[in-house]
C-alpha cells in the first residue's frame, strides 16, 4: 500500500506528549535501554510518551528503568511496552511523532520502512553493523550508536523544530516507497540478469 499525503495523520503538534516509538524484540542487540537513558539528558522528557512495540527477556529491566524515571520525575508518562497486532501497530505508527530504530547489528530494518512509509520521522543509531543507517536522509535523523546523550539532542531537535519535522514526515513516506515490494523485487531481477549475462 502507497501512503498518500491525506493518510498521514502523525502531523507535527505542540502539543505533549510526543510519542517516540520503538519497534523491535527486546534484547541487547536491539539496544532500546539507551532510548530510556536519554530520557535523562532531554530538556523534553516530561513532554514524552515512550512506546516499546515487542517482547523479550529485558522487558523486566527495562519496565524497572521506566518506573524509577517516573518516581525520580524525570518522566512524566510511564512508558508503554507491548507485543500487538499488525493493525494495532500501524495505529501507533500513525499517532507517533519520532520513530527510534537503535539496533546494533542489522541487514534489514523492515521495521523501519514501515514507520517511515507512516511518514514518521526516524531517529537512527549510525552503527557500523546496522545497514538501517542509510535511510537516514538528514544529519538530525542519525547519532552516535549507544550514546544517550546524542540521542536525547537528536529527539530534543525534533521537538524543537516541528515544521522541520512535518516536511520531513512527508520526505520519508515518499522516500519509502522506493522500497516497496515490487520494485524490489524488479531490482532482484535485475541484478541476477545482470550476473547470467557476464
Amino acid at each position: 500500500m502507497v501512503v498518500k499525503d491525506d493518510q498521514l495523520t502523525n502531523k507535527a503538534s505542540d502539543k505533549a506528549p510526543y510519542t517516540v516509538l520503538s519497534i523491535g524484540r527486546f534484547s541487547p542487540e536491539k539496544d532500546q535501554i539507551t532510548l530510556l537513558r536519554a530520557m535523562r539528558y532531554s530538556r523534553h522528557s516530561d513532554e514524552i510518551q515512550l512506546n516499546f512495540a515487542g517482547f523479550g527477556n529485558l522487558l523486566d529491566k527495562f519496565e524497572n528503568e521506566g518506573n524509577r524515571m517516573i518516581e525520580e520525575g524525570v518522566l512524566k508518562y510511564r512508558p508503554q511496552f507491548g507485543f500487538y497486532k499488525f493493525e494495532h501497530l500501524r495505529e501507533l505508527i500513525s499517532e507517533s511523532y519520532l520513530y527510534f530504530h537503535g539496533a546494533l547489528v542489522e541487514v534489514e530494518g523492515l521495521s523501519c520502512l514501515e514507520a517511515l512509509r507512516g511518514g514518521v520521522v526516524p531517529v537512527i543509531a549510525d552503527a557500523p553493523l546496522a545497514a538501517t543507517k542509510d535511510f537516514a536522509l538528514t544529519p538530525q535523523s542519525l547519532f552516535k550508536a549507544r550514546d544517550a546523550r546524542a540521542l536525547a539532542q537528536k529527539i530534543d531537535w525534533w521537538i524543537e523544530h516541528p515544521e522541520e519535522r512535518e516536511d520531513a514526515g512527508q520526505r520519508y513516506a515518499d522516500f519509502s516507497r522506493k522500497f516497496a515490494i515490487g520494485k524490489s523485487i524488479d531490482s532482484l531481477i535485475e541484478m541476477y540478469r545482470s550476473v547470467l549475462d557476464r
